[in-house]
């Protein structure tokens, strides 16, 4: 009888940041299993025995930079329980424009723009990348007042509204003129 490898939680960890770093390089469009191997220094056996395909790598890195967002919101949370929905898209759209963070945002975007055929993504899965933010958003708003199908339309605006924003911003690169139109927008919803 033979015995498998056994499991590296903190290695698989690593690679995946790893991954998730090449990905906000080079996008997801056309990654294949054998240039990320090389760019990474590891086997594609390696990225195999971790992520089980090409698909499963790039559904687990999406994942992971959702989790990443999903962890820092609740810090937000925890830290200001009181904060409004002006506070949380202010304070999430300084982490998002931040040159360090961009790269993030615009994976997620081409992760949901790009149809299931070409990126390899489930459509459930890029669907969650959406109704994630647009759940967060109306739930600050029905905080507020706002009914169920005030709170889900206006959540859904805010969404479209902060992602174009974002890929403006990494389009153009013209941050004055986008930072400008993101404090519109907050002002907008402090009216």
């Amino acid at each position: 009888m033979s015995v498998g490898r056994k499991p590296e939680p903190e290695r698989k960890t690593a690679l995946l940041d790893a991954v998730v770093d090449y990905l906000c390089r080079t996008g997801i469009g056309d990654v294949s299993l054998r240039p990320l191997a090389k760019a990474l220094g590891v086997s594609t056996y390696v990225l195999i025995y971790h992520f089980g395909s090409r698909e499963g790598l790039l559904a687990e890195s999406l994942e992971s930079v959702e989790q990443r967002q999903r962890s820092m919101i609740a810090a937000w949370s925890e830290a200001e329980p009181a904060a409004g929905t002006a506070d949380l898209v202010e304070r999430w759209w300084k982490w998002c424009s931040d040159p360090q963070h961009l790269p993030l945002m615009r994976l997620t975007i081409e992760a949901t723009a790009l149809e299931g055929t070409r990126s390899g993504l489930p459509g459930a899965l890029r669907a969650r990348l959406v109704s994630e933010w647009v759940d967060l958003l109306a739930g600050a708003l029905r905080a507020e007042g706002r009914t169920a199908a005030q709170a889900r339309a206006e959540a859904t605006l805010l969404n479209a509204s902060l992602v174009g924003l974002a890929l403006d911003l990494s389009a153009t690169g013209d941050r004055r003129r986008v930072q400008a139109a993101a404090r519109a927008l907050i002002r907008r919803l402090l009216a």
